[in-house]
């Protein structure tokens, strides 16, 4: 009751949601025995609008210290910890019959900071001595991200606000799956999971359950096997040059920005030389990050006057895209000029040298009177 009072009094946005979600959140965190605050980083009371019920709704969120709290609560794992990989940290994974990992970060390197965030991952200590871990890529915290705000909405807040700790928190829940955990605890991260990748609504509890642990199948095998590599590969090299060209156009790029996918896809468009929106076929991606590839290649190794012209042609084309979409489809009427109106072009740069003569005389009479006055003593 305290802490349900503090929170309520606290917020003035959890005060705008429904009461019954309010219990409803507050009762889920009891069940889970974890304490929403956010000084312990347990869990958390989180404000979002529904767009099915068109109101305002509190909702459970559990942290990666809760999570982290929950798979040792059993015994069977005696410790579990989440760590994140930058760009300039030394990071292996060996797999197959002897599976390892080796991290060494960026400040035991010599470097003055880690760069982006690469990848995430969480090793656990089970009882009996073993180890367990989990590794997962950018592509599926960014992945988890874009989905945390709803079927088609942006990311919500808390990842905007705190990506690293929900990439943990990620990480944990892709290996909690695999952890010897109690059922009633790791229905808990389940289903902070799933909700988390859009399993809402009032059937969200009836549709997860505990069978629903493993991994679906990966169906991935031969060509598309191959084409998945491929496409992954030209991303992340395409990824690395983007970022220097970008920058010296004077555009920053930061993979937690919502709109930093449109602006890469844009950019690799133009690079590639097609005005058409981004295909669908992975096929038909890999062809153009390919000639995008080529192109930054050409532009590093180019002169400088070569290197800002080209910057200073994608600046004007990032301009004009940006009046377009301002603009939207109808153009101001003092803009248009229909066909039958279209002035001769001769007679319009006769009538503006006209324009100037007579702007030039009036300009040297006035100048002409101001001596005068000078002289005069005016």
């Amino acid at each position: 009751m305290r802490v349900c009072a503090s929170l309520w009094e606290g917020s003035e946005s959890l005060r705008e949601c429904n009461w019954d979600t309010f219990v409803l959140a507050l009762s889920e965190a009891a069940e889970a025995g974890l304490i929403p605050s956010s000084v312990l980083g347990e869990c958390y009371i989180i404000p979002r609008w529904n767009g099915i019920t068109r109101r305002k709704e509190a909702n459970f969120q559990l942290g990666y210290r809760g999570a982290m709290k929950l798979v040792r609560r059993g015994g069977d794992v005696l410790d579990i910890m989440p760590e994140l990989v930058y760009e300039n940290d030394e990071f292996h994974e060996v797999k197959g019959t002897k599976r390892e990992i080796h991290h060494v970060p960026w400040y035991c390197l010599g470097h003055d900071e880690g760069g982006e965030i690469r990848l995430a991952y969480s090793v656990a200590q089970l009882r009996g001595g073993s180890m367990s871990y989990r590794v997962i890529d950018r592509e599926a915290i960014d992945k988890a991200a874009a989905m945390s705000g709803g079927r088609n909405q942006p990311m919500s807040h808390v990842w905007r606000d705190h990506f690293g700790e929900m990439a943990l928190k990620t990480a944990i829940h892709r290996h909690s799956k695999f952890l010897p955990i109690p059922d009633q605890d790791k229905a808990v991260i389940l289903r902070d999971m799933y909700r988390a990748d859009g399993v809402e609504g009032p059937d969200a509890e009836s549709t997860i359950t505990i069978e629903q642990v493993s991994e679906p199948p990966d169906d991935s095998t031969g060509k598309d096997l191959e084409e998945r590599k491929a496409y992954d590969a030209a991303r992340s090299k395409f990824w690395g040059r983007a970022q220097g060209f970008m920058s010296e156009c004077g555009i920053q790029l930061d993979r937690t920005r919502q709109d930093c996918a449109e602006v890469v896809r844009g950019l690799v468009m133009w690079l590639s030389s097609e005005g058409e929106p981004w295909p669908d076929a992975r096929a038909d991606q890999i062809r153009h990050l390919t000639v995008a590839i080529g192109q930054l290649d050409q532009w590093a190794d180019a002169p400088g006057d070569e290197r800002r012209a080209l910057c200073d042609e994608y600046s004007a084309h990032s301009a004009s895209l940006a009046v377009d979409q301002l603009l939207g489809d109808d153009a101001p009427p003092e803009w248009e000029i229909l066909p039958e109106e279209k002035p001769d072009k001769a007679a319009t740069d006769a009538a503006f040298e006209r324009a100037q003569a007579d702007r030039g005389a009036e300009l040297k009479a006035a100048m002409v009177a101001a001596a005068a006055g000078v002289k005069g003593g005016e």
